[in-house]
Protein backbone atom coordinates (compact mmCIF):
# COMPACT_ATOMS: atom_id res chain seq x y z
CA UNK A 1 0.00 0.00 0.00
CA UNK A 2 2.57 2.22 1.20
CA UNK A 3 4.89 1.82 -2.42
CA UNK A 4 1.81 1.90 -4.18
CA UNK A 5 0.53 5.57 -2.60
CA UNK A 6 3.96 6.81 -2.86
CA UNK A 7 4.41 5.65 -6.52
CA UNK A 8 1.03 7.10 -7.42
CA UNK A 9 2.01 10.60 -6.04
CA UNK A 10 4.73 10.80 -7.30
CA UNK A 11 6.56 11.26 -3.80
CA UNK A 12 10.43 11.81 -4.23
CA UNK A 13 11.35 10.29 -1.04
CA UNK A 14 14.89 12.19 -1.19
CA UNK A 15 12.78 15.16 -0.67
CA UNK A 16 9.25 14.30 0.58
CA UNK A 17 8.31 17.99 1.32
CA UNK A 18 7.92 18.71 -3.01
CA UNK A 19 4.33 16.84 -2.31
CA UNK A 20 2.03 18.26 -3.89
CA UNK A 21 -1.05 17.47 -2.43
CA UNK A 22 -3.33 19.58 -4.44
CA UNK A 23 -2.24 17.67 -7.45
CA UNK A 24 -2.11 14.30 -5.89
CA UNK A 25 -6.09 15.22 -5.45
CA UNK A 26 -6.81 16.51 -8.59
CA UNK A 27 -4.99 13.20 -10.23
CA UNK A 28 -7.17 11.05 -8.49
CA UNK A 29 -10.44 13.01 -9.42
CA UNK A 30 -9.50 12.91 -12.96
CA UNK A 31 -9.43 9.36 -13.14
CA UNK A 32 -11.16 8.04 -9.98
CA UNK A 33 -11.37 4.41 -11.57
CA UNK A 34 -7.91 4.02 -11.74
CA UNK A 35 -7.09 5.24 -8.37
CA UNK A 36 -9.48 2.76 -7.02
CA UNK A 37 -8.52 -0.01 -9.34
CA UNK A 38 -4.46 0.74 -8.05
CA UNK A 39 -5.92 0.21 -4.42
CA UNK A 40 -7.46 -2.76 -5.56
CA UNK A 41 -4.96 -4.52 -6.46
CA UNK A 42 -2.76 -3.70 -3.76
CA UNK A 43 -4.74 -5.99 -1.07
CA UNK A 44 -3.80 -9.79 -2.74
CA UNK A 45 -5.13 -12.67 -0.98
CA UNK A 46 -1.85 -13.02 0.81
CA UNK A 47 -2.02 -9.93 2.72
CA UNK A 48 -5.94 -10.85 3.61
CA UNK A 49 -5.25 -14.09 4.67
CA UNK A 50 -2.39 -12.65 6.90
CA UNK A 51 -5.13 -9.98 8.66
CA UNK A 52 -7.48 -13.20 9.20
CA UNK A 53 -4.57 -15.18 10.30
CA UNK A 54 -3.54 -12.14 12.43
CA UNK A 55 -6.82 -11.36 14.14
CA UNK A 56 -7.63 -15.23 14.98
CA UNK A 57 -5.27 -15.25 18.41
CA UNK A 58 -7.15 -11.74 19.48
CA UNK A 59 -10.65 -12.91 18.73
CA UNK A 60 -9.68 -16.66 20.46
CA UNK A 61 -8.19 -15.39 24.15
CA UNK A 62 -10.90 -12.53 24.02
CA UNK A 63 -13.34 -15.70 24.17
CA UNK A 64 -11.77 -17.49 26.45
CA UNK A 65 -11.61 -14.90 28.90
CA UNK A 66 -15.12 -14.04 28.02
CA UNK A 67 -15.79 -17.23 28.94
CA UNK A 68 -13.56 -17.72 32.01
CA UNK A 69 -15.32 -14.83 33.55
CA UNK A 70 -18.84 -16.40 32.89
CA UNK A 71 -17.91 -19.41 34.72
CA UNK A 72 -16.47 -17.51 37.72
CA UNK A 73 -19.47 -15.72 37.89
CA UNK A 74 -22.39 -18.45 37.13
CA UNK A 75 -21.25 -22.37 37.88
CA UNK A 76 -24.62 -23.67 37.17
CA UNK A 77 -25.08 -24.05 33.12
CA UNK A 78 -22.38 -21.26 32.33
CA UNK A 79 -22.10 -23.52 28.82
CA UNK A 80 -25.46 -22.51 27.74
CA UNK A 81 -25.28 -18.59 29.54
CA UNK A 82 -21.96 -17.96 27.76
CA UNK A 83 -23.47 -19.39 24.53
CA UNK A 84 -26.67 -17.52 24.68
CA UNK A 85 -24.00 -14.02 25.56
CA UNK A 86 -22.15 -14.46 22.43
CA UNK A 87 -25.54 -14.81 20.38
CA UNK A 88 -27.03 -11.80 21.95
CA UNK A 89 -23.52 -9.81 21.40
CA UNK A 90 -23.62 -11.13 17.84
CA UNK A 91 -26.67 -10.09 16.87
CA UNK A 92 -26.73 -6.86 18.93
CA UNK A 93 -23.47 -5.72 16.80
CA UNK A 94 -24.93 -6.96 13.99
CA UNK A 95 -28.16 -4.83 14.48
CA UNK A 96 -26.63 -1.53 15.67
CA UNK A 97 -24.09 -1.56 12.74
CA UNK A 98 -27.11 -2.37 10.89
CA UNK A 99 -29.56 -0.42 11.46
CA UNK A 100 -28.18 2.51 13.88
CA UNK A 101 -28.69 2.78 17.58
CA UNK A 102 -29.84 6.88 19.74
CA UNK A 103 -32.34 8.47 17.81
CA UNK A 104 -31.69 5.72 14.16
CA UNK A 105 -33.08 3.00 16.00
CA UNK A 106 -35.02 2.74 19.85
CA UNK A 107 -34.14 -1.26 19.40
CA UNK A 108 -30.72 -0.47 18.61
CA UNK A 109 -30.15 1.78 21.52
CA UNK A 110 -31.85 -0.90 23.78
CA UNK A 111 -29.04 -3.63 22.21
CA UNK A 112 -26.50 -0.69 23.16
CA UNK A 113 -27.16 -0.42 26.23
CA UNK A 114 -27.65 -4.07 26.95
CA UNK A 115 -24.09 -4.85 25.93
CA UNK A 116 -22.79 -1.75 28.11
CA UNK A 117 -24.78 -3.19 31.52
CA UNK A 118 -23.95 -6.84 30.65
CA UNK A 119 -20.29 -5.50 30.59
CA UNK A 120 -20.41 -3.63 33.51
CA UNK A 121 -22.13 -6.53 35.45
CA UNK A 122 -19.00 -8.71 34.41
CA UNK A 123 -16.52 -6.43 35.31
CA UNK A 124 -17.54 -5.20 38.91
CA UNK A 125 -19.44 -8.67 40.16
CA UNK A 126 -17.55 -10.01 42.69
CA UNK A 127 -17.11 -13.87 41.86
CA UNK A 128 -17.23 -15.22 45.16
CA UNK A 129 -14.76 -17.09 44.92
CA UNK A 130 -12.88 -17.33 47.94
CA UNK A 131 -9.01 -18.65 46.75
CA UNK A 132 -8.09 -18.07 43.17
CA UNK A 133 -5.56 -20.52 41.40
CA UNK A 134 -4.26 -19.46 37.98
Amino acid sequence: MGVFAVEYAEIDLENPESFDQQAFQEKIESNPDEFLQAMKDTFTPFWIISLIISLIPAIWFQIASYYKRVSALIVESRDKIFTGLIAFEILADYYVFEYGWGSESLIGSIFAISTLVIFIYMVFKDSGIEEHEG
